[in-house]
């Protein structure tokens, strides 16, 4: 058998081979297989987002049909007046009001307009109703302003019971009157400028 051994000329040739190989291994090679790495992560968080778009978009439809049905409830069951002016809306409340407040059988004292807020595209029209009526009297007004065209709803309201000095003693058979001072508030559509 023939021993090959190498010279230090082969051995030197064949060491600077073995380094220009890691070398480019190093320089070419590793950079190439680092891109792809970064390439498929971009990929992957692209897909996510994607499939996070995709779902969106496929809800888009039922947020949008879910609009329409509040669209079309607040138009049916008029939560806002119809009325084109601020003025006209508090005339109407206090007609509507002094409807329900003398149906119900109570005292109507008085209404009064106060001044309306705006804010964005919706407007507060406040009313001031001063009354006298029974517990019994004022449940059923309340329930009234409830279910109410427009929507009549109450901002504040203060109750006072109304003593009689000469029933003190004696046991009172009629309901108990009260002095109610209350703001009742109905919104409004602002007009378009």
């Amino acid at each position: 058998m023939k021993t090959i051994s190498l010279t230090q000329d082969q051995q030197l040739a064949l060491g600077i081979l073995v380094s220009g190989i890691v070398l480019v291994i190093a320089l070419v090679v590793m950079p190439v297989i680092s891109l792809a790495l970064d390439y498929q992560e971009s990929k992957e968080k692209l897909l996510k987002r994607i499939d996070n778009q995709k779902r969106v978009l496929a809800t888009k439809e039922d947020v949008a049909l879910n609009l329409e049905n509040i669209q079309t409830q607040i138009n049916e069951h008029s939560f806002f007046s119809s009325q084109p002016t601020e003025a006209l809306t508090s005339v109407d409340m206090q007609n509507t009001i002094k409807t329900i407040v003398t149906d119900a059988g109570a005292e109507l004292n008085s209404t009064q307009g106060l001044p309306s807020e705006t804010r964005d595209d919706l407007t507060k029209v406040i009313v001031s109703v001063n009354l006298i009526a029974s517990l019994d009297v004022l449940t059923e007004i309340l329930r009234s302003f409830n279910s109410a065209t427009p929507f009549l709803m109450i901002n504040q309201i203060e109750i006072r019971p109304i003593t009689d000095a000469s029933s003190n003693n004696a046991k009172q058979s009629a309901p108990v009157k009260l002095h109610i001072n209350m703001q009742v508030l109905c919104f409004m559509k602002s007009p378009q400028s």
